[in-house]
């Protein structure tokens, strides 16, 4: 695991710290385990109680990882369909701008420059999997728990 990760744990940690007991008990204790054994207990986060979480100086991973909990524990159903139909609508426009983009090079190039596109946006696509790390992680996490 990686300082910045760990880091990340800290600030979510600290975050949670600030939080009322309810909202922190709908999390499960395995998660917060987790977050316990694996923060970086020497960094010292910068986290202010009198700052809304929104305008705190947190790490990129930190507020991913809040998002997380927050639509997979404290948000209402209701919410979380919109958030979910949001995902699948910003999921849509960016393959739509990859087809998009396919077709216009297809038109204005010959094949070896399509083969180039195709490969080009393969690994954009490849890249974005990459950033969502943290939230595959989670969600292994929390299948885990729905298990038992």
């Amino acid at each position: 695991m990686t300082l910045e990760y760990r880091q990340s744990l800290t600030e979510l940690d600290k975050v949670l710290s600030y939080m009322d007991e309810d909202n922190i008990k709908k999390v499960p204790n395995k998660i917060l385990d987790f977050i316990k054994r694996n923060m970086d207990k020497n960094y010292s986060p910068n986290i202010d109680r009198n700052i809304p979480v929104y305008k705190q100086p947190l790490k990129k991973d930190t507020r991913v990882l809040l998002s997380l909990l927050y639509r997979h524990f404290w948000c209402s159903s209701e919410k979380k369909e919109r958030l979910l139909a949001e995902d699948k609508e910003e999921l849509d426009k960016y393959f739509s701008e990859i087809q998009r983009r396919s077709t216009f090079n297809a038109s204005t190039t010959d094949s070896n420059s399509i083969n180039e596109a195709v490969t080009e946006e393969c690994k954009e696509i490849v890249t974005v999997e990459k950033m969502n790390f943290f939230k595959r992680i989670l969600d292994r996490i929390i299948k885990f728990f729905k298990r038992k």
